[in-house]
């Protein structure tokens, strides 16, 4: 979850965050990950990785990010804040978590090529990114991306980088339609954060109709974001 938007919406409750986690989980599971070292890139809050860690008794878990203040660096059991990582870390860590942080970078494969160039065989690597650059508002102003993108131009990152593409799928594909006209009105308001608390019975509704629609595990045509999951080869 972004820095930013941690006073915005409570992620344990919002209908985004619990749907995209869902998907996280399910496609990391049918991939092999079952626990180990969790390395959460650009974490944020670290949200996604600590909450996928406790489907793992003994999992680890490592939240790196340049843009923590010193009173956010911590280490507790099995949980560590900080602002880099070593290369005995990325060596050490069975899955790499890069949610929502390539678009914040000019260069995205240098930050994923800083990582999976140290991590052990077999390491897999879970990639989200927001998709479609018709869907380019103020939100992605106030987040500080440099872009979005298609599945295409993910899955040839990974594999430009050396990764080899398990699957890929886009996420929210029911909710793209209205995204893209919301968007398309509102794109040239000043920036801001678009996400917001919804009405409880339309939070629960969106998070268990984006459920089941992810539990599908396809959808290459559209969505709002872009789910990759590869794997670290010989």
């Amino acid at each position: 979850m972004d820095l930013k938007e941690l006073s915005s919406v409570d992620p344990d409750v919002h209908w985004y965050y619990q749907s995209k986690l869902s998907a996280l989980r399910l496609a990391t599971a049918r991939h092999g990950f079952d626990g180990g070292q969790i390395m959460d890139v650009g974490a944020g809050s670290g949200f996604f990785s600590t909450r996928l860690s406790r489907d793992y008794p003994g999992t680890s878990v490592l939240c790196v990010d340049p843009n923590y203040m010193t009173d956010q660096l911590r280490t507790e059991e099995g949980l560590v804040f900080t602002h880099r990582a070593s290369a005995e870390q990325k060596q050490s860590s069975t899955l790499f978590l890069f949610i929502d942080v390539l678009e914040h970078v000019s260069d995205d494969a240098a930050l994923l090529s800083e990582y999976i160039d140290s991590a052990s065989p077999g390491a897999l690597v879970a990639i989200t990114v927001p998709a479609f650059m018709s869907l380019w508002s103020g939100h992605d102003v106030f987040l500080e991306h440099y872009r979005r993108y298609q599945i295409h131009q993910v899955t040839g990152l990974a594999r430009a980088c050396g990764l080899h593409v398990l699957h890929a799928q886009y996420l929210f594909g029911t909710t793209f339609l209205p995204l893209w006209a919301v968007r398309r009105v509102t794109r040239h308001r000043r920036p801001t954060t678009q996400m917001k608390p919804s009405h409880p019975l339309v939070n629960r509704a969106l998070a268990s109709v984006l459920t089941i629609e992810h539990q599908r595990q396809w959808n290459p045509i559209a969505g709002s974001s872009v789910l990759v999951i590869a794997q670290v080869g010989a």
